[in-house]
């Protein structure tokens, strides 16, 4: 697992340092989530604002960029992902989550 996890921190420290967007500028909808106990401030997701045309929506959950994946940060990530996604979406993740959690193996602890 954890040569996993370092071939995965590899591969997104040379796509940061490779990728750049050119003059290219995103012309939709941009929302940035943000897990509240962020080791990045806030004003840290504001240099993505000169890639996108329009206001970027940023929306802040409980937990850490290394827990909002588990139990029960994932639940409130769900919950903003539907939002975010619209009411379409919003049978992906059903609204009594909490009690069906089995159906998500995933989420859990």
């Amino acid at each position: 697992m954890a040569e996993a996890f370092l071939n995965v921190l590899m591969a997104n420290c040379i796509a940061e340092t490779q990728w750049s967007p050119g003059e290219r500028t995103y012309a939709g909808e941009l929302s940035i989530i943000r897990a509240r106990d962020s080791l990045h401030e806030p004003e840290a997701y504001a240099q993505w604002q000169q890639y996108c045309s329009r206001q970027i929506q940023a929306r802040e959950i409980s937990g850490s960029h290394a827990t909002i994946m588990s139990r029960p940060y994932v639940l409130e990530l769900a919950a903003r992902l539907c939002e975010l996604l619209g009411t379409r979406s919003a049978a992906i993740v059903p609204a009594n989550l909490e009690e069906r959690a089995e159906c998500f193996p995933q989420m859990t602890t």
